[in-house]
Order: structure tokens, then sequence, then C-alpha cells
């Protein structure tokens, strides 16, 4: 087949007739098919090429020129009844100009008939496979902007070829092009989540981190339970602060935001909604912890088994 260019992958008018053409003379192509494509390349001939004459050449051309002129109307009209003879030919008259199949007319998407255009390329492939993922990934860049999505979805329609332009290679590969793009785009898109999400995180100033959570004021209280230095309600008030910061470190939040709080979420654990330490035991401090368990850290399985994992091992020792 000596009209295709495999390597001049746009959808252009003049190269999709110069292979139908051939096609359709060899007897290739149904005269519905070859009658319909006519009526379109010339409506986007006529729409976006230049004519090559008109008849200004008549008129005001020399001898020869109307000669010239005279004789190209006369063969288009001696053609008319023949879609035979209008395929011979490479040109037709519209309005008195005379417009080439050979000029170079581009189409894009947003033509309507840019798919019928685009099968009909494609079909050309028939007889280079090699060459078909070149144009596939030419048209996904120029026509779809890269947006495989898109143009798996036109391929599905153009796909679906009812009029048999394409034979099973040529769709399998098709395929098999535009879900290996798909997969691969997947692909780039969750090595950038997973990029994104160990990306290191800048320290939040002192100044605005978070208060401590209900849970973990309660870990504190597990913590100066278990501890063998802390045995009395007053050796806790000595070293509070010694306690506040071991813990702080330990959850990675503010020492002095924790101490702010503490006697907040303190009172919010204590039944009575009072702070006696005179009168508190650690069976009592226990006590609030277990209340602080069932009726505040509910909403959170996960904190709420940390801390009574905690307590559960206090409560074993002797």
């Amino acid at each position: 087949m000596g009209n295709i260019l495999y390597t001049y992958y746009e959808i252009d008018v003049s190269d999709i007739w110069a292979y139908e053409q051939e096609q359709f003379m060899e007897g290739k192509s149904s005269r519905e098919h070859a009658q319909k494509l006519l009526d379109l390349a010339q409506q986007y001939i006529i729409k976006k090429a230049i004519p090559l004459f008109g008849n200004s050449m008549s008129d005001n051309g020399t001898d020869s020129d109307k000669v010239y002129y005279s004789g190209k109307i006369v063969e288009y009209h001696k053609s008319l009844p023949s879609l035979e003879d209008l395929y011979r030919i490479d040109y037709f008259f519209h309005k008195y100009d005379c417009y080439d199949y050979n000029h170079e007319v581009i189409l894009k998407f947003k033509d309507q008939d840019f798919p019928f255009f685009f099968l009909l390329k494609l079909r050309q492939y028939d007889e280079n496979l090699f060459e078909l993922n070149n144009f596939l990934k030419f048209q996904l860049k120029k026509s779809f902007n890269r947006n495989a999505a898109k143009f798996k979805d036109f391929l599905s329609i153009v796909l679906s070829d009812r009029e048999g332009f394409l034979n099973e290679n040529i769709k399998a590969l098709i395929s098999k092009f535009i879900n290996e793009k798909l997969e691969r785009e997947k692909l780039i898109k969750t090595e950038k989540t997973i990029v994104k999400d160990k990306s290191p995180r800048k320290k939040e100033p002192e100044s605005i981190k978070q208060p401590p959570t209900v849970w973990q004021l309660a870990l504190y209280y597990v913590y100066i339970i278990s501890s063998n230095e802390h045995k009395s309600i007053d050796q806790i008030a000595k070293t509070r602060k010694d306690a506040f910061a071991i813990l702080a470190a330990k959850h990675e939040i503010s020492a002095k935001s924790f101490e702010q709080h503490f006697d907040f979420y303190y009172k919010a654990g204590n039944r009575n909604g009072k702070l006696n330490s005179e009168k508190r035991t650690i069976k009592t401090i226990m006590s609030d912890i277990q209340f602080v368990i069932d009726n505040m850290l509910s909403k959170s399985p996960k904190a709420l088994a940390i801390a009574q994992s905690d307590l559960d091992q206090i409560k074993m020792k002797p």
C-alpha cells in the first residue's frame, strides 16, 4: 500500500483520503462508506482549506488560464455521475472554486467527525502494528492532553467499530496500550501519595500544641500510681512537675500545656467534682481513673484499651 504514512500521526483529511481512495478503487471499501467519506472530506476541506483557484482565473486570467479552468470544470462535471470517477480525480469544485484533496486539513478533537476520521487512521496500522503505539502516544498527548481516562472513553466508542474497519490485532493492542497507561497513572498517584505522607512534618511551636486528651491524663494518673517513688498524695504533689515532664515527653506534647490543663481534667474525672488531696488514697485515685475510662474514653477504643490495660496492670500489683 503505497499511500500510507505510518509515521505521520495527525488526523489529516488528505492523508486519510489518499489511503481510502486506494481502498475504494481496489474494491476493498463499500460504496456507502466511499460516499460518506467523499462528502465529509469535501466539507472539511471547504471549511479549513484555501481553494487552488477560483473563477477569477476564468474572468481575469490569461487565455491558457481560461482554457485550464474550463477544462477542469468540464472534467469535474463529467465525473459527477460516477463515484469511481470522483475518486480518480484529486479535486472538486464548490461555488466555482476548485479545491484539492491533497491539501493538509488537520482535524481536532472538537471537530464533530473526529472519531470517524480517527477510526480510518487507525485502520492504516493494520499493515504496520509496530507503529501503532507511537500513533496512540501522539494522540494521547495532542488531542487528549495526556488524559488517559478521557482517551479510554473515546477509544471505547471507536472500538465498537460497527462497520468492521479494525481487525482484532489492532483492537487488542489499543486495549493493552490504554490499560497500561491507566495502571501507570494509578501507580504514579500512589507513589505521590506515599511520598507526601512520608515527607517530614514541621514541628509545631510550643504555643500551638494541642492540649492533652483525657486518656493521656488518665495515663498520667497511672504513671503516678505505678511509680515506686510516689506512695502518697504529698509525694505526688512534690514531684508533679517531674512527672509531667516525663509523661509529656512520652506523648510528645507540651509539658506546660499538660500541667495547665491537669486540674481541669482531674476534676472532670472526679465523681465528687472536687479536688481534695488530703483525703485521697491510691485506691480512690484508681477509682477516679476508672471513672474517666468508663465515662470519657468510650469514644476512642484505642485510648480506652491503652488506659484500661495500664490500669489492669496496676491492679495486679501486690
